[in-house]
């Protein structure tokens, strides 16, 4: 194995597209292309082409070629030659090359994951290595589990959960390097839904500071609010409470962003005593760590950062790669 290896680490989600070239052992990223160019835009505009199915793959290369070129240009480096590791949702239906899910439980070396090596060629000269998601008999993940390898040590014992926020929340439960269970809230997409397609639109405008004193009180009352109101009902107070002028729209959204994270984490209560690990970005953190303090979750918390982990879970494939080729 080479003592300072360089890889392309691809996280392609639903709505982005992220590129990073990745530097040996320290993780340092020495280049990025991100973009909008995310699973979903590639597909619709496959499908706008009507490209026959067979060139599907060979399309999807095309953007990853094209942000691995800008690189090159932007840099004055050739790449040729480097691995790229690929997540997320390009090995899902609408993604470049469909691969089935890793049924539970799998291991957090990352070995038993579902992969799909493709070797270089003249047109594309970089081997690659597409990563799968993990399923349940009633749950999925793409992306996370890349971030869960990422961010778990191998020495680590003992029952833990971790959290995942996002458009799709995630809390997978890990027991002795094994994940064992998965569970999906909608909070982010639900939360969405509510501030622009709803009644309560009328009623909320966004703003993501919630350092503001009062920000953060109408915050941690939705929490409060989410263990002990049926949700329904809860969710329309966000309507009487400017009717009412219990609080302006600015702080009617993270009032109803209190519901809803409150609503996603009061799961956890019955286990108090468990080990919670925080995956997160800089947007979200503040929010659920206000509320997971808040609910009192916060006793025995950890926190990871979610594009940190993507680069240790993408450096571990790699590292599981180069050892499948070396013998």
């Amino acid at each position: 194995m080479q003592t300072n290896p360089r890889f392309l680490s691809c996280d392609w989600g639903t709505t982005n597209f992220r590129l990073r070239l990745v530097e040996g052992e320290t993780l340092h990223v020495a280049a990025e292309n991100a973009s909008e160019k995310g699973i979903a835009s590639t597909f619709a505009l496959w499908k706008q082409k009507n490209f026959a199915e067979a060139f599907r793959f060979e399309f999807y290369l095309e953007i990853i070629s094209e942000a691995i070129q800008q690189m090159e240009q932007e840099h004055s480096f050739s790449l040729s030659g480097v691995p790229l590791i690929v997540s997320g949702m390009a090995s899902a239906g609408i993604g470049m090359w469909e691969l089935p899910y890793k049924l539970l439980p799998f291991q957090m070396d990352g070995s038993d994951l579902v992969t799909k090596l493709l070797p270089a060629s003249d047109q594309f000269p970089h081997q690659m290595i597409l990563i799968s998601g993990a399923r349940s008999t009633d749950d999925v993940m793409r992306g996370e589990e890349v971030q869960l390898i990422g961010s778990v040590s191998p020495a680590e014992n003992g029952e833990k959960i971790f959290i995942f926020p996002g458009t799709h929340s995630k809390h997978v439960t890990v027991c002795k390097g094994i994940a064992n269970t998965i569970q999906t809230y909608l909070t982010g997409e639900l939360f969405h839904l509510l501030c622009t397609h709803s009644l309560l639109s009328v009623s909320v405008e966004q703003n993501s500071d919630i350092q503001e004193a009062d920000h953060k009180v109408c915050f941690k009352k939705g929490v409060q609010d989410a263990i002990h109101m049926n949700p329904l009902h809860s969710f329309f107070l966000v309507r009487t409470n400017q009717l009412f002028q219990k609080m302006n729209p600015k702080e009617n959204y993270h009032y109803l962003s209190g519901l809803l994270i409150g609503l996603e984490l009061k799961e956890l209560l019955p286990k108090k005593n468990t080990k919670l690990i925080l995956v997160t970005n800089q947007t979200l953190k503040p929010f659920y760590t206000t509320a997971l303090i808040e609910l009192g979750l916060d006793a025995d918390l950890e926190l990871r950062n979610a594009d940190e982990t993507i680069l240790l879970g993408h450096y571990q494939m790699y590292k599981q790669y180069l050892f499948l080729h070396s013998q």
